[in-house]
């Protein structure tokens, strides 16, 4: 039983072996090791796709962080909350990053100054037009009411963009 197990074997051996020598009508062999050997040029190309992923990824992280805007803000004594692009030396600031694209920048406005050594100062204050900048006294309270109101929503905005940072960070 012996020898019919070794004789089995050595056959098989040999006709595995025939397939990579013996040739098919086309001139190539049976088998060859390119068929057990895994295509390594697939598995790299599918290395760099995913490398070349990652890469993007992470300089688009990159590009981002490097396009934020720095805003410092800190409270005054009053308890207000000023901002600025420069950092205040004598108080503790707190920086912040800001997208670009969601900042909203509005212009500086000019007032119209009268000079008080021209001949027709007179005139030309009279023919100033009103503005946005010139209202009227009684107004001036409900303003003020309106500015009160104003300033307790960004109060409280800010509260809820600083509860949403800090848990963000956590």
């Amino acid at each position: 039983m012996k020898v019919f197990v070794y004789l089995i074997s050595i056959i098989a051996i040999i006709a595995l072996a025939g397939l990579f020598v013996f040739k098919q009508p086309n001139g190539q062999a049976w088998l060859s090791l390119d068929g057990f050997l895994p295509d390594t040029q697939v598995i790299n190309e599918k290395i760099n796709l995913v490398t070349k992923k990652v890469h993007k990824i992470f300089d688009n992280n990159k590009a981002e962080i490097n396009n934020k805007v720095k805003v410092y803000r800190w409270k005054d004594s009053n308890g207000n909350w000023s901002y600025s692009d420069n950092p205040d030396a004598s108080i503790e600031n707190e920086e912040m990053l800001f997208d670009p694209k969601n900042i909203v920048v509005l212009p500086a406005f000019d007032v119209p100054t009268v000079n008080s050594s021209d001949t027709n100062s007179k005139e030309k204050h009279d023919n100033v037009s009103p503005n946005t900048l010139m209202t009227s006294p009684s107004k001036v309270l409900e303003l003020y009411k309106d500015a009160n109101n104003v300033q307790k929503l960004m109060d409280d905005r800010q509260k809820k963009v600083s509860k949403a940072i800090k848990d963000n960070n956590n």
